[in-house]
């Protein structure tokens, strides 16, 4: 063989080589930090779960408020009024919970736990008339309380967990409180997640990502997530969570997955991975929530871990804005954001 001809086959050889080469993805994810920016807000704040509906931020109040919510506009991030008055009265919320958003309809559904009902409430009517009261609402059985993780199901039907039901992994009731066994998926899906839990405690988060037409489940005890459709079928399971050493809390699997958020491109995953309570030697105890942000596509690829610059305890996805709303007793005024849109420009 001459020479050259030798040669010639030597390239190809390297490319075919390097060409199958495994991707980014497979070597971990990219590492970086990021600040937030804080909410200039007057009101004086606490944390709460949080809903974004076209471009205004829906945040419950903490349970010792008189009101159940307040509502900011996010074009500019400025803080408009305080909205719903808690209580047993007609139109009043007693004990404001988890809560579903029917984006198509405008509709979100409150679970009042103190009340055992879902309440309905008008978004486009909550957001321009600050004495609105709604005036619809079911009930439920309260021997499923806590109910949580809930959302809407395309037929219009409200899904949810609870660790009282759990023969089902994800239940659903109709607008009248009704079980509908047909939707449900039973926990044989992932029975694991139920085995040796106590009573309330929350083996599991769960999010219905309209765009994808897909269900999330992520651990809250195991480093594992899952992707699943409408009917139970296990799409996706992952357990090889990166590592972290410095800046966030390595996975040690006590405290998992704190949450999700989703839209059509990512998965963005609250991750503790550690202890979150510590308890001193006089029995007080100190409570380290989240600072780190694990960004998976839809194919199950680890993207970004992100540490972030404060940690978080409630948090919501502005799609629009492409940013995260979080809840931090780090900062003054409890609410900041975090800027993802360069995530986008791929």
């Amino acid at each position: 063989m001459s020479k050259s001809r030798s040669y010639i086959l030597n390239m190809v050889l390297i490319f075919l080589v390097g060409a199958c080469q495994p991707k980014e993805e497979s070597s971990g994810p990219v590492q970086l930090s990021i600040q937030g920016k804080e909410f200039q807000v007057d009101e004086p704040m606490t944390p709460g779960t949080m809903t974004i509906f076209k471009d205004h931020l829906v945040k419950r109040m903490d349970r010792e408020e008189d009101s159940v919510f307040r509502i900011f506009d996010l074009r500019d991030d400025s803080y408009c009024f305080q909205a719903l008055r808690k209580g047993r009265g007609p139109g009043e919320i007693a004990n404001p919970a988890y809560a579903a958003l029917d984006e198509k309809d405008g509709m979100f559904w409150l679970a009042d736990w103190s009340k055992n009902c879902v309440v309905r409430i008008s978004l486009d009517s909550l957001l321009t008339d600050p004495s609105y009261k709604p005036s619809y609402s079911f009930p439920f059985d309260e021997t499923w309380i806590p109910v949580k993780n809930m959302f809407v199901h395309p037929s219009g039907n409200i899904g949810f967990t609870s660790d009282m039901l759990s023969k089902q992994l994800i239940s659903y009731i109709d607008t009248a409180g009704n079980l509908v066994d047909s939707l449900a998926i039973p926990t044989s899906v992932l029975q694991h997640l139920y085995d040796e839990i106590g009573i309330s405690e929350v083996p599991l988060w769960c999010l219905y990502v309209p765009e994808r037409d897909k269900i999330v489940v992520a651990s809250h005890w195991e480093n594992k997530f899952w992707i699943l459709d409408l009917d139970g079928r296990l799409l996706l399971e992952k357990d090889n969570i990166p590592e972290r050493t410095t800046e966030v809390y390595s996975g040690n699997g006590e405290s998992s997955f704190w949450g999700a958020c989703a839209d059509e491109k990512y998965i963005y995953f609250i991750y503790l991975g550690g202890t979150m309570i510590n308890f001193g030697e006089d029995g007080d105890y100190q409570t380290s929530y989240p600072n780190r942000i694990l960004v998976v596509d839809w194919e199950g690829n680890f993207r970004y871990d992100i540490a972030l610059d404060h940690r978080i305890i409630f948090f919501a996805l502005d799609k629009k804005r492409k940013r995260l709303i979080c809840d931090s007793e780090e900062v003054d005024q409890i609410l900041l954001s975090y800027d993802l849109s360069w995530l986008y420009e791929e």
